[in-house]
């Protein structure tokens, strides 16, 4: 298993110093990669006693059925390894902008992301989300490399 890295900005949210982050959020994109974040994930919302958001963020104004009930079932996969409180957040727009703008709704989270690790011209031709949320997030950001 790799290992995640922790990003806190000294200007950001303490809660994951002191122990005390109540939200976490994860972005799940329908792949294997963003999935792979979860065990990570699961342990730390289990250690602090956390609620966990699982999110898709996606262009479209609607989402497709399958996707709202893929979610669900990693939601129902979650609640199974011992997280109790997981709900399942289907968002529109710019992926990194709606991610960024949902943790200044929770000023206690932690978002908990994968990463292609493109760097370069790959990542100014493709974007990178990570980057962006990393940048811009209200709080901690934990970033597993895929």
């Amino acid at each position: 298993m790799k290992t995640p890295l922790m990003i806190i900005r000294a200007e950001g949210n303490d809660a994951v110093l002191y122990g005390t982050t109540g939200h976490i959020i994860v972005p799940i994109d329908g792949s294997d990669l963003a999935e792979s974040i979860l065990p990570h994930a699961i342990n730390l919302a289990k250690a602090f006693g956390a609620k966990m958001s699982l999110v898709r963020a996606t262009p479209e104004d609607s989402a497709d059925p399958d996707e709202r009930d893929r979610l669900e079932r990693v939601a129902e996969r979650v609640r199974g390894e011992g997280v109790a409180d997981v709900d399942s957040v289907v968002l529109h727009g710019d992926p990194a902008a709606a991610i960024v703008d949902l943790t200044y709704d929770y000023p206690d989270a932690l978002v908990a992301m994968t990463t292609h690790g493109r760097s370069g011209v790959g990542r100014w031709l493709m974007g990178s989300v990570t980057d962006r949320v990393v940048r811009h997030a209200a709080g901690p950001v934990m970033v597993l490399r895929g």
